[in-house]
């Protein structure tokens, strides 16, 4: 809808997507209040509810008008009003950074329907879209994107990543999985044609790769239809599988190789979590992303900057999972056509773990001789 108008917005406002972004910003604002509380307490194993907000120095309690997110640290100059201690910047960029994805995803949710519609070719329908579908799409999104930004200043500020992030987030993701079958909340009809290679897989679901996670298989078997109820269960529970298995081996093999924990488990539950919000081919992706990210901080910051700070690895992954369900649609389009070819990766599992096994011994081997 083009022009606005108020009566139709009163009955139908989420035909206004434009019109409803500064309250997802203020409630993403509130959220991200939320979440600076459990970014600073959840590592000590503090109550995120009780006590109520106070300043870390003088532990007065803040007061309900100093304690608007965004408002109040701009106001009082992002410093306590009784004692003057300086609160840190972050808890300001946060809730800032929060608010603007909330505000950003919920435009981008809202109006998938029309991306969709304008890619499809011609002769093909689509099924018209419930907007409430497409509005638990949203929160399913900043669900995922809220547990992502906790965990990762977690690992930032103390190396770890604590269950109590990973765990709940892993539930809710397994929680949403019945709702959310691919390529819910979008259906539509194509003529049957195999593409990517003979593989028959048709060719709607191929266009949409970043309305929701992919099929954990495709085509997939008879009892879990596309849009089904167990295409979104079991597409959640082989994600999260998946992504706790993985870096679980990987840590596993160069452990024995270092003689030394070679990544910490908190990766992996990550990844597990990960995988239940979105599957196990964004496990893979988001792996591959991490790793991209990690080396080019390390070769730009370490090598070429010279500074010394080391970051761990779980930012890495939350920012691979982002790019991932956010990248264009060539780069999702090119990464299903090697995703659902069952040879290719068996092959390419059994070359990376080949790989894998003798980088790992020839860094004990190497280990031992200086050791001797």
């Amino acid at each position: 809808m083009d022009l606005f108008d108020l009566t139709t917005f009163l009955y139908r406002p989420l035909d206004f997507p434009l019109v409803l972004t500064p309250v997802a910003f203020i409630f993403g604002a509130i959220v991200g209040s939320l979440l600076n509380v459990c970014i600073l307490r959840i590592p000590v194993e503090k109550s995120i509810f009780w006590p109520g907000s106070h300043c870390g120095s003088c532990l007065k309690p803040v007061r309900w008008f100093d304690n608007v997110p965004i408002l109040s640290y701009w106001r009082l100059g992002g410093r306590c009003r009784h004692c003057g201690a300086e609160f840190a910047v972050r808890y300001f960029w946060i809730g800032v950074g929060t608010a603007v994805l909330f505000a950003v995803v919920l435009y981008w949710d809202l109006t998938l329907p029309d991306r969709v519609r304008a890619s499809l070719p011609p002769g093909a329908e689509m099924t018209p879209v419930h907007k409430p579908g497409l509005l638990l799409l949203w929160l399913f999104h900043v669900t995922l994107l809220s547990f992502l930004i906790v965990a990762s200043f977690i690992d930032l500020d103390h190396h770890e990543i604590p269950l109590r992030v990973t765990i709940p987030g892993t539930i809710i993701g397994l929680l949403f999985a019945p709702w959310v079958g691919y390529p819910w909340p979008l259906t539509g009809t194509l003529p049957d044609q195999p593409v990517f290679g003979g593989m028959n897989l048709p060719e709607f679901v191929a266009l949409q790769p970043a309305a929701h996670f992919w099929p954990y298989w495709a085509p997939p078997p008879a009892f879990t239809p596309y849009g089904s109820v167990w295409m979104g269960i079991v597409t959640a529970v082989v994600g999260a599988l998946v992504g706790t298995g993985l870096v679980r081996a990987i840590r596993g093999i160069f452990s024995w190789a270092f003689g030394k924990e070679a990544m910490g488990l908190g990766d992996a539950d990550l990844l597990m979590m990960i995988g239940a919000f979105l599957g196990w081919q964004v496990v893979f992706l988001s792996f591959g992303w991490g790793v991209v990210l990690l080396g080019g901080y390390a070769l730009i910051f370490g090598f070429i900057f010279r500074v010394g700070r080391e970051l761990p690895f779980g930012p890495a992954l939350a920012l691979g999972a982002v790019l991932t369900v956010w990248a264009p649609v060539p780069v999702a389009l090119l990464a299903q056509r090697y995703l659902f070819d069952g040879m290719l990766l068996v092959v390419l599992g059994v070359l990376a773990g080949v790989l894998a096994l003798i980088m790992a011994f020839l860094i004990r081997m190497l280990r031992l001789v200086r050791q001797a």
